[in-house]
């Protein structure tokens, strides 16, 4: 039966545990003659065996390797050696014989032990022999006799690069960031190998992971962020601080790395370390809306206040904002509420009835001369909210374009509908509805109709009919208005007659405004 363990090798200053299993199975006669001991640094090897070690990565033979071990042997067999290999079968092209009564296996250069004088430290230059990826160190104890007893133990094994070495670790690189300033994090990088020399090396950070760190994380700039190492001669150790900005912003664990780049002197063998910046502030509080008055009859007249609370549990010590808006469901619509409750007693903002005739231009300039932050559009026509920026009082924007033909500034907005039923023994029977009024679904047999002017005249008989915006009224000079329809000749009685008319800005002196239908020939008084 194979069997496997692991054995500790050291390869260009790192120690690690590799999968040790049988090396060709025409050689392995004796699977089982293996021990591992010696907290897994020293291999035993007993009768007719061959084992080879898995670098799990081919290793690279360099004019530069070398590799270095300490053997002993107290009884002979025919191969006692070590080398490489890239696969399961026989190769001796590879191989270093040590000892041994078989002399023509292998490479020889090394054959010098002598069995029972105990350890022996052997220093290989690989590079010297053969160059090329490997991924097995083979092991052989050869004995092809019937009961064979020859035996071999090998021990701190090391494979390296006769240069310097250079291998990069996290020494303090787990830590919260702070609140202010900045906390250091701090890597290690070490030197091994040949150490006489000068050597230098760069190093880089970059964010990883699902939530890798950003540039802000280290005072700005961009990433990668840099900077570089020099090694004087015989000098093994290097720290170097990675600064992480701290702030009070709650966010997720956030996580980068720092690579090794562009040796000088030296070779890399581990590049990369990690670091984990992790959150100490508190997350933001929760809002959560209930309706607190939210199921009541609407009333008859004037608006009825639905109430609602939003509450905020969690980190409370900071300020807070959110939006909320209405969303119609069922039967209702816009007309059921007062679309702007929010802005119209604010001291920022603009409520704005656009001039139809304005150009995009024309509005455009003086949205930016006054400094619009943010403009929102309402259910009306032409009406706009405008925020205006705190250096810019709304009273000022009234004195500069409170009378422009671009806009009209207005202090609320609703929505009025006025019916007008036929009465008499010929009451009139057509719906009405001004151009801007929302759609009209007639009845059966019935007629819609759109107003073809509109304007206004006051108590002196004075009217301008080329006001066809909208219509006013003015109670110190008793204004009224007038809404003009081109009316067909119908073929059947009228028996009932309804007008709507949008309206906003309404204001009147009067408890009801009553319109009176009146034929184009009727004097007007």
């Amino acid at each position: 039966m194979t069997q496997t363990n692991n054995l500790f090798v050291q390869i260009n200053g790192t120690s690690n545990q590799y999968p040790l299993s049988s090396y060709d199975p025409l050689q392995d006669i004796t699977p089982n003659g293996f021990a591992i001991t010696q907290n897994k640094t020293q291999l035993e090897l007993k009768g007719n065996t061959w084992k080879k070690l898995d670098f799990g990565n081919n290793y690279t033979i360099t004019a530069n390797t070398i590799l270095e071990f300490d053997f002993q042997s107290t009884i002979e067999g025919e191969i006692h050696g070590i080398g490489l290999d890239n696969d399961n079968v026989l190769s001796t092209d590879w191989l270093f014989r040590l000892s041994g009564t078989q002399n023509n296996a292998g490479l020889g250069n090394f054959d010098n032990y002598v069995t029972g004088s105990g350890w022996k430290s052997y220093r290989i230059p690989v590079g010297n022999f053969f160059r090329g990826n490997f991924q097995y160190l083979v092991f052989s104890n050869d004995h092809d006799v019937t009961s064979p007893t020859g035996n071999g133990q090998f021990r701190n094994l090391r494979i390296y690069e006769n240069v310097a070495v250079l291998n990069i670790y996290p020494a303090n690189a787990v830590q919260a960031e702070g609140d202010t300033g900045t906390t250091p994090f701090t890597f290690t990088v070490t030197r091994s190998g040949n150490t006489t020399g000068t050597s230098t090396v760069n190093w880089a950070v970059t964010g990883i992971g699902d939530n890798p760190a950003t540039a802000d994380d280290f005072g700005g700039g961009t990433l990668p962020f840099t900077g570089s190492l020099e090694f004087a001669p015989g000098e093994t150790t290097k720290e170097f601080i990675v600064g992480v900005s701290g702030d009070i912003s709650y966010e997720a664990d956030e996580g980068f790395s720092v690579t090794l780049s562009n040796p000088v002197g030296a070779i890399i063998n581990t590049d990369t370390a990690e670091g984990t910046i992790l959150n100490d502030d508190a997350p933001p509080p929760t809002l959560d809306i209930a309706p607190l008055d939210a199921v009541q009859g609407e009333g008859d007249t004037g608006t009825t206040p639905f109430t609602f609370t939003v509450t905020r549990s969690g980190d409370t010590t900071g300020t807070s904002s959110v939006n909320w808006a209405v969303t119609l469901s069922g039967a209702a619509d816009a007309a059921d509420f007062s679309l702007i409750p929010a802005f119209i007693n604010t001291a920022d903002r603009l409520i704005v009835k656009l001039n139809p005739q304005s150009t995009t231009t024309q509005i455009d300039e003086i949205k930016n001369s006054l400094g619009v932050v943010k403009t929102e559009i309402i259910n009306l026509p032409e009406v706009e909210i405008w925020q205006l920026p705190e250096t810019t009082p709304i009273e000022t924007a009234l004195a500069t374009y409170g009378n422009s033909l671009v806009f009209e500034y207005i202090e609320s907005v609703s929505e009025v509908n006025w019916e007008i039923i036929g009465s008499g023994i010929n009451p009139a029977g057509v719906d009405f509805s001004p151009t801007s009024s929302p759609t009209i679904t007639p009845t059966t047999n019935a007629s819609i109709i759109n107003a073809i002017d509109t304007g206004w005249y006051d108590s002196t008989g004075w009217h301008s009919e080329g006001n066809t915006n909208y219509i006013v009224g003015d109670s110190s000079r008793y204004y009224r208005n007038w809404i003009a329809f081109d009316l067909p000749t119908f073929t059947t009685p009228v028996t009932a007659a309804q007008l709507q008319i949008q309206t906003y800005g309404y204001s009147s002196n009067d408890s009801s405004e009553t319109y009176e239908l009146r034929d184009v020939t009727t004097p007007v008084s």
